[in-house]
């Protein structure tokens, strides 16, 4: 298995639709071989997923130290690892503690897959670190199996939407629905929605016109080693 000292992040940018400004960076990893999926699918059959999830996750805190920014870190991490006993944690808390962040500079973007796990425990996960000051978002909405019935009743301050939903804008009118369904969602609920993979000027013309407020892209700026 790829140790994670390989492990570099490649940092991309969240931007304000209505003010133009960056609000976020995402730290996306990038092994020294092989992609961080294929990183975390082996950790998985290794019975080490949480292990090297939550590295990875201090050790992207630990490179972003490098060049510190004051804006939020969002971090991924899987829906499996939001199971695991709080103490679990300690080392990303350490890094952080190290690196003159707290909990709430970051938000702990939680990925598929959802539903191995009860809904109920990987809500009192997602409370417990609430509790602990850490700001949640659920990640891949669109591509994953996220339940309605998690999406509904999860502590999260964000939901980011998946780039397969967005390919048919601006044209396909079932896309332009679902984005305007999940605006109406995150309006009545005080949740912010992230458009994300915006690709194309139209894409993006569209998600404005739509009333999405933060997007996050190639187009816009990919992801890099430095901020």
């Amino acid at each position: 298995m790829t140790t994670l000292r390989a492990v570099r992040f490649a940092f991309q940018p969240m931007y304000s639709l209505h003010t133009g400004g960056v609000v976020a960076y995402e730290a996306l990893a990038r092994p020294g071989r092989g992609t961080a999926h294929e990183l975390l699918a082996e950790a998985r059959r290794a019975g080490r997923l949480t292990e090297v999830d939550l590295g990875l996750a201090a050790a992207a805190v630990r490179q972003e130290a490098e060049r510190p920014s004051a804006l939020p870190l969002h971090l991924n991490v899987s829906a499996r690892t939001l199971a695991a006993p709080l103490e679990a944690f300690d080392e990303l808390v350490a890094e952080l503690g190290a690196a003159a962040r707290r909990t709430r500079d970051v938000v702990l973007e939680v990925g598929p897959p959802f539903t191995h796990l009860p809904t109920g425990r990987l809500l009192d996960g997602m409370r417990a670190l609430t509790e602990q000051g850490f700001r949640l978002a659920l990640d891949g909405l669109g591509r994953g199996d996220l339940p309605l019935a998690l999406l509904a009743q999860s502590p999260v301050d964000l939901v980011k939407l998946d780039r397969s939903v967005l390919r048919g804008l601006p044209g396909d009118p079932a896309s332009t629905a679902v984005v305007e369904a999940l605006l109406h969602y995150t309006t009545r609920t005080n949740i912010r929605l992230v458009a994300t993979g915006i690709e194309t000027e139209s894409q993006l013309d569209a998600a404005q016109r739509l009333g999405v407020r933060i997007a996050q892209g190639n187009l816009l700026a990919p992801p890099a080693a430095h901020r």
